[in-house]
């Protein structure tokens, strides 16, 4: 496993250890860990969905129950191949564009080390392909899902600061029709990202009044 520094939403400089960086059905996902254990052995993992803007990745929640379901059951899937020698179902991707990586958010796991080692084992990376302008999602916050069989699951509950939304692109003077609506709707998305962050921070406020 391979780390490399990353930055929180609060643009802190931290320090990840990528345990598998894949794509699956055109999505890219990225499982990594901070190396925090606990007193069971377990050790605590994240997942987030990469996604690109202008060049640029960056890590998100989540927010389908549907894709997060799917996720939760390729991960055990991976063990269980990895464990058996079968068929992996992904494509690794090259990890050299995730330095500097903006960790917007992600979902937490606990597994217990040796299968940490067999999620990250057998990595066959190719090169990624310059990564398309996609719009980001909606800023929502995962809520705590069932726990498969052989994966933990723990909901993110840090609260998360106001941060400085990505540009839409301005490379085309003159936007076509698509390009407009796109931009139209990123203006509306700063404006969601903005009153969702405050609200998360009144909220981690009351809950820290709450907790006194």
């Amino acid at each position: 496993m391979q780390k490399i520094p990353a930055l929180n939403q609060n643009n802190q400089a931290l320090e990840i250890e990528i345990i598998r960086y894949f794509r699956k059905d055109d999505k890219k996902y990225l499982i990594f860990t901070l190396g925090e254990t606990d007193e069971q052995g377990y050790v605590k993992i994240y997942v987030s969905k990469i996604l690109g803007l202008n060049g640029t990745l960056a890590a998100y929640d989540i927010i389908d129950e549907t894709e997060w379901a799917n996720v939760r059951e390729l991960v055990k899937r991976i063990v269980k191949n990895n464990r058996e020698g079968g068929s992996l179902e992904i494509e690794d991707l090259s990890k050299e564009k995730l330095t500097n990586l903006k960790i917007n958010g992600q979902q937490g796991f606990k597994l217990i080390g040796n299968l940490v080692e067999l999620l990250g084992a057998n990595v066959n990376e190719v090169q990624e392909e310059e990564t398309p302008v996609q719009n980001k999602p909606e800023v929502v916050s995962p809520e705590a899902v069932e726990e498969p069989k052989e994966v933990t699951v723990e909901t993110n509950e840090q609260p998360e600061n106001e941060e400085t939304p990505l540009q839409p692109s301005s490379e085309i003077e003159q936007p076509n029709e698509y390009q407009k609506l796109y931009q139209d709707l990123f203006a509306q998305y700063q404006q969601l990202l903005e009153e969702n962050t405050k609200l998360k921070t009144q909220l981690s406020n009351i809950k820290a009044i709450i907790n006194e």
